[in-house]
């Protein structure tokens, strides 16, 4: 996948403190492509990983799902709208996977991500 490295990645967020200490999180997901060459018909998986407060050596930190596929997107952002996010989560790794136009993909480990502060106020 040379040339769809993702260089920049943010968002912007709003919480909202619900029962038992779970949030609700909505936010915009914005990247760039490294070379800013935009291939017609580039898509994008997102997925997010939920990360625990405190590391359980078996699951590497993380709650029990590896992680959650949100959705594709065929243009550079992402919105995610009313996310539950359990208690105990102490932040979210939002992931972009690239996907070209002949289907191939990078591997999630090799994605580029950004990672939330779930804990905050």
């Amino acid at each position: 996948m040379n040339g769809y490295i993702l260089t920049e990645i943010h968002t912007v967020c709003y919480k909202s403190k619900l029962d038992r200490g779970a949030k609700s999180l909505s936010a915009e997901i914005i990247w760039k492509l490294k070379d800013g060459n935009y291939p017609i018909s580039q898509n994008y998986n997102v997925y997010v990983k939920k990360l625990a407060n405190e590391v359980d050596k078996n699951s590497g930190g993380m709650l029990k799902k590896e992680q959650e596929y949100l959705g594709v997107a065929q243009v550079e952002a992402f919105y995610v709208y009313d996310f539950m996010v359990p208690s105990g989560t102490s932040s979210l790794k939002f992931i972009i996977q690239g996907r070209g136009t002949d289907g191939a993909s990078q591997k999630l480990d090799d994605c580029p991500y950004f990672q939330l502060d779930a804990e905050g106020q």
